[in-house]
């Protein structure tokens, strides 16, 4: 008989595991917490208004917003469409923050990225 253990502390997200053997089975379950994901976009979205952006990345932004609000509004609302418009969101603030002067605007603009990008 094989017995695997595993531990996870700290509130710490952990992929998929995988057991071999008879009777074995895996559960994964990924939680969208909306009303965190709110704030956290709300937060976000009054940030990078104050941020001297160019209209290309404020444009880029708002429409990842207009795509993720919709979501969080449906009873069931896609995870998938989500995460893929909070990596695009990540890539956009990455991008600006390449090319920015690190202002007081813009550390409150990435600070208020973090929760949404996994980072937070």
């Amino acid at each position: 008989m094989t017995s695997n253990t595993v531990n996870v502390g700290d509130g710490a997200t952990v992929g998929n595991i995988q057991q071999a053997g008879n009777h074995a089975h895996q559960q994964s379950a990924n939680i969208l917490d909306i009303g965190s994901m709110q704030q956290a976009l709300d937060a976000f979205d009054r940030a990078a208004a104050e941020v001297d952006l160019s209209e290309q990345a404020r444009a880029a932004i708002r429409a990842e917003i207009e795509t993720i609000r919709p979501q969080l509004s449906k009873p069931a609302p896609s995870a998938v469409i989500v995460r893929e418009s909070l990596k695009s969101l990540r890539n956009i603030v990455e991008e600006v923050a390449a090319g920015a002067l690190l202002t007081p605007q813009f550390g409150e603009l990435m600070a208020a990225a973090l929760p949404l990008i996994g980072a937070a």
